[in-house]
């Protein structure tokens, strides 16, 4: 058989195709792996329960990609993290959603599909206290548990009966947990098959719903002198109660024809001749009367009430939760409740000087004392709830050990609870320096703790810093066990204070303090400044920066430069130099492969561009950048063509001034044809004035400002002039102006160089003069009309 050489051709272009994209993109077909679950601190876990923190991770997930997470089903999203180039992920702060008990899934997809992870939800119990008295009422609550499946709350040891004979239809043990009875019956059932008496034993399984009602079924096999009454001839049925706070049970058993075309069974009777029992017991059960049933996804929040345990069993009891469907849960981390009278002392640790708190509850109205070791310090009655209060200071006389504070009684009662004084705290700096917005962590050092489960206050030159109040993760510490007291890794800011040396001070709520063994210095804020020397060049100019830093100069700067059109025509890293707390570049080390920047003569001219990257310790890759401007050098022909320019334009403001001189004359004209009667004595005498004003005003000394064109300002001493300069002597000029002639000194004037025609200024000033003049004559005419 002959191949089609095209074909063959194509299909070969084809795989090579195939083989080339499954190379260039093998992370398309990644598959996650290795999913695991871990706790908050990175324990592996195979569950949780409601309400827990953990994490999820897992690795080869294609390079980069985002990893999303699913409770269950792509419906329920709880997080979502992208992937590093090997394809590693771990999700942090998942929280275990609310759900029943029992395996669950979390689905993992990057892209490519879910992978599944099994992580089961475990029942949790949470009760408001761990010490009351009979009669309190506490809150409980309930995650985790089967689906609106009863309840039972339980104080005490849960025992199991294995087998009991139950006589008299009571269980010896009670209360009974709910859910956990089964009861094995034996009966006899009588009856006829075709005419044939037939009697014979049987055994049923007779189990509790957990809501106090039993059943059991049974279809099976009677056997009676060889005759044999098929499976399903005859069904025998039990039903019942029981009542769990008692024990006390109720049966009641019938029989059943379900034969069909086999033969007639009549006059069916089912006897009970025996049971046994097999069941859990507590000591005391707390259940709502109402009892307690979860929700669809196996939660509850009841209220129960401390049962009437005698004084003589007072002690501590355990506290469980069982569901219907088996699920248990006891609570966490103190699983016992005591019932029982107590003296509580808060903080349970701390050093000498700190004010404690005892408090507790005996019988009501009730006269106690306080002792610390064998000390009498307070003295009291209890209260109409049973609860009293007192306060004590640590004396700094007291050892550095364990002490025990006791509550008296009639004589003879009492109850007790440990205090452990503790060396004067002492804290920890991850830096005693540092500048203003910079964070600092401290902790507490071991052997020196502070007073347990305290909240902290931070301090810096008396003003607060940071505090448990403020920012819940800054403290407490912790309350209770071998660590009570101490902290680590809580962190501050610095605050904008000027720079120097200030007192840091860790305050607890208890009182305990460092007191003034501490210091902190707030170092300067490090400044780096990076520009250019000069804005404008030309070509052959060599270019150069000023590079100055106060901060600690990590990495070198690199520094490009690019043309107008984004090329790169340098780019150089720095060598810098440190003298002292100044960090520079100097001039001979701003080169560019080994040169220094000198503008060519075919240098592109417009707008170029520079960067400079570097780090330093207070941030990383810092970016400085700029703009400078490429001209083209002056040459002969430029200038001439300038110079002609100039003059063109004195030329048309000589034009504009021989214009303005006709129209000054015809103004005069309009002037004396005017018919008006004018005062002459008062025009004379105006006349006078001004004459003199213009004698007077070559002593006004004056001074040049402004030239423009052949106009220049003048400031004299009573206000400023323009004219026209006549004649230029050293550094002193002639002005022509409307109130005389004065000489001024132009040696600090500035010329510049106005686009306005020099002729405007002056038919301004004239303007200004004939409105005068008119308000004059027009005033004249008023008065003598």
């Amino acid at each position: 058989m002959q191949i089609n050489k095209k074909l063959s051709t194509g299909l070969i272009v084809t795989l090579l195709a195939l083989s080339t994209i499954a190379i260039a993109i093998p992370s398309a077909f990644a598959v996650v792996a290795n999913l695991q679950a871990y706790t908050a601190m990175g324990a592996p876990i195979t569950g949780g329960t409601v309400g827990q923190s953990i994490r999820v991770g897992g690795d080869s997930a294609a390079a980069w990609a985002l990893v999303q997470f699913y409770w269950d089903s792509p419906a329920n999203k709880i997080g979502e993290v992208y992937a590093d180039g090997a394809g590693d992920f771990l999700l942090t702060g998942i929280t275990v959603p609310e759900d029943v008990a029992g395996n669950h899934q979390i689905l993992v997809n990057d892209g490519t599909g879910n992978v599944a992870l099994n992580s089961n939800i475990n029942p949790k119990l949470t009760i408001s206290a761990t010490k009351a008295l009979p009669g309190d009422s506490l809150a409980v609550t309930g995650s985790g548990f089967g689906d609106e499946v009863p309840v039972g709350i339980y104080l005490g040891t849960i025992t199991s009966v294995v087998t009991e004979a139950v006589a008299d239809d009571d269980l010896d043990e009670s209360p009974v947990v709910k859910g956990t009875v089964v009861l094995t019956v034996d009966v006899t059932v009588d009856g006829d098959i075709g005419g044939t008496a037939v009697t014979g034993p049987a055994t049923l399984t007779v189990t509790d719903d957990g809501e106090g009602v039993l059943s059991g079924t049974l279809s099976d096999v009677v056997v009676d002198d060889g005759v044999v009454v098929e499976d399903g001839e005859v069904d025998v049925t039990i039903v019942g109660t029981i009542n769990y706070a008692t024990g006390g049970i109720a049966l009641s058993a019938s029989g059943v024809d379900s034969a069909a075309g086999t033969g007639t069974v009549l006059n069916i009777a089912v006897t009970i001749d025996a049971i046994d029992a097999a069941y859990q017991y507590a000591q005391y059960e707390v259940t709502p009367l109402g009892g307690i049933t979860t929700s669809a996804a196996g939660s509850f929040a009841e209220s129960i009430l401390v049962p009437a345990i005698p004084v003589l069993s007072y002690g501590n009891y355990l506290d469980t939760a069982i569901d219907t469907d088996g699920n248990t849960a006891n609570p966490t981390p103190v699983a016992s409740l005591s019932v029982d009278y107590y003296i509580l002392v808060n903080p349970i640790s701390g050093p000498a000087g700190i004010t404690v708190t005892l408090s507790g509850r005996i019988p009501a109205n009730t006269v106690y004392e306080i002792r610390l070791d064998t000390t009498t310090i307070a003295t009291g009655t209890s209260a109409a709830d049973t609860t009293y209060t007192q306060t004590h200071q640590i004396s700094s006389f007291l050892s550095k050990t364990a002490h025990t504070f006791y509550v008296v009684w009639g004589g003879t009662n009492t109850r007790s609870a440990t205090f452990t004084v503790t060396e004067s705290p002492r804290m920890a700096l991850s830096s005693t320096s540092g500048m203003a917005g910079q964070v600092i962590t401290i902790s507490s050092v071991p052997g020196y703790p502070f007073s347990a489960g305290a909240d902290l206050t931070l301090y810096i030159n008396g003003a607060v810093v940071n505090g448990t109040t403020i920012d819940d993760r800054f403290g407490p510490t912790v309350a209770f066990g071998p660590a009570s007291g101490t902290f680590t890794d809580l962190e501050f800011t610095i605050p904008a204070l000027a720079p120097g040396v200030y007192a840091i001070e860790l305050v607890d709520s208890y009182g305990a303090s460092t007191g003034t063994m501490y210091t902190f210095t707030v170092v300067p804020t490090p400044e780096t400044a990076v520009s250019m020397v000069g804005t404008v060049f030309y070509p052959g100019d060599t270019l150069a920066w000023s590079f100055s830093s106060t901060d600690t100069v990590t990495v070198a700067p690199t520094v490009t430069v690019r043309s107008p059109t984004g090329a790169v025509w340098w780019q150089g890293v720095w060598a810098t130099t440190t003298s002292g707390p100044m960090t520079t570049v100097l001039y001979q080390n701003q080169l560019f492969g080994g040169a220094h920047a000198t503008l060519p003569s075919n240098a592109p001219l417009g707008s170029w561009n520079w960067t400079a990257v570097y780090s330093t310790g207070s941030a990383a890759n810092v970016k400085a950048t700029g703009l400078f401007s490429v001209m083209a050098a002056a040459t002969l022909d430029t200038v001439t063509t300038d110079i002609a320019d100039l003059v063109d334009d004195i030329s048309d403001i000589s034009d504009d001034v021989a214009t303005i001189n006709t129209n000054i004359n015809n103004l005069e004209d309009l002037i004396d044809a005017l018919e008006v009667t004018v005062d002459i004595p008062e025009l004379t005498t105006l006349t006078n004035d001004v004459a003199s004003l213009k004698v007077s005003v070559s002593a006004l000394d004056a001074v040049v400002t402004a030239v423009a064109g052949d106009v220049a300002t003048v400031d004299t001493k009573i206000g400023t002039l323009t004219g026209t300069i006549t004649g230029i002597e050293g550094n002193i000029a002639t002005i022509e102006t409307d109130v005389g002639t004065l000489q001024a000194d132009i040696s600090d004037v500035e010329a510049n160089v106005d686009s306005t025609p020099a002729w405007i200024a002056v038919v301004l000033a004239l303007v200004a003069a004939v409105a005068a003049i008119f308000a004059v004559i027009t005033i004249r005419q008023k008065i003598a009309g």
